[in-house]
């Protein structure tokens, strides 16, 4: 799960990575203040941007959690969005399509104004909101709408959350090679070495692979243990 932008401080994200915490999920919805205010998420997009500025400095992994055809948002809405997740060093961005539960607002809402597809009982039972199929529709997003914006969204941040990765991973695997004793330039080629496609597509899984990142584990405990001891 996601946790909410608004109860974060800087200061309580410094303390939780120093006791570990590497990874942070944000329940965002959405990239437009509009949507926001229909959803009554109670915070605006400023404390979203807030925290992701400070879980990037503080060189987190970030996922983000976002809404598809919430009521009353458009394709430009829903484009502020993806524009939001393009803004900042989001590694993974799961895009869902609004799910509306009984004895909701929104259930109400939808079933009253008859933009149900289906029967509750139904999608309650078989339906997934990570699937591209929408519950209901509305009058600014219909069904081709709901499902083109998640195959969009998905598509077009394809590069950005690729390189975002990849950039993140070269940074860790360079600072575990400097940890490991190699110095400078021969960190850094290694460290690209190690982040290629074809490195991990045909070396990484293999068995002389597994062995020496082994043989790195050991090294790396071993001149730990000197620093410790000294």
């Amino acid at each position: 799960n996601g946790v909410r932008a608004d109860t974060l401080s800087y200061e309580l994200l410094q303390r939780m990575y120093r006791v570990g915490f590497r990874m942070i999920g944000l329940c965002a919805e959405s990239g437009s203040d509009k949507i926001l205010k229909i959803l009554k998420k109670g915070q605006d997009l400023a404390a979203t941007e807030r925290v992701l500025r400070w879980a990037s400095q503080l060189h987190y992994k970030i996922e983000l959690y976002l809404l598809i055809g919430s009521p009353g948002e458009t394709w430009d809405d829903f484009v502020k969005t993806i524009e939001l997740v393009e803004r900042y060093p989001v590694m993974k961005a799961s895009f869902y399509q609004l799910l509306p539960y009984p004895n909701t607002e929104l259930f109400e809402m939808v079933k009253k104004s008859g933009q149900l597809l289906r029967a509750p009982e139904e999608y309650l039972n078989d339906g997934s909101q990570r699937r591209n199929t929408p519950f209901f529709q509305t009058p600014e997003m219909s069904y081709e709408d709901r499902t083109r914006a998640f195959d969009y969204a998905n598509e077009r941040l394809k590069g950005h959350l690729k390189r975002v990765n990849r950039k993140f991973y070269r940074e860790n695997a360079e600072e575990i090679f400097r940890r490991m004793g190699f110095k400078g330039r021969l960190a850094d080629g290694m460290a690209a070495l190690y982040c290629t496609e074809f490195f991990h597509d045909h070396i990484f899984n293999s068995v002389l692979a597994k062995a020496l990142k082994l043989l790195a584990r050991k090294r790396s405990l071993s001149l730990r243990m000197k620093k410790v001891s000294v």
